[in-house]
């Protein structure tokens, strides 16, 4: 079911972990083959109006877990 009902159907978000940067002690999302698969079906959904951590993410770049936390909680809303 889709929480937003003006936007598009969007896939479950998969299972996601985070690791922590030794040096910045910052969460990292841990990027696996799933969660790009996601990105990539939220991006070909959304079109231009796909966020940017869903561009990242869709091409295993890192994303951060505050950027992660505002693109499932604002971000996909306002898509």
């Amino acid at each position: 079911m889709n929480a937003f009902p003006s936007g598009p159907a969007l896939p479950p978000v998969p299972h996601h972990d985070f690791q922590r940067n030794p040096v910045s002690g910052l969460l990292k999302l841990v990027v696996t083959p799933q969660l790009q698969r996601w990105a990539s079906e939220c991006i070909a959904l959304l079109g231009n109006r796909a966020p940017i951590a869903l561009l990242l993410l869709s091409e295993g770049r890192p994303v951060y877990r505050d950027p992660w936390e505002w693109l499932l909680r604002y971000g996909l809303a306002s898509a």
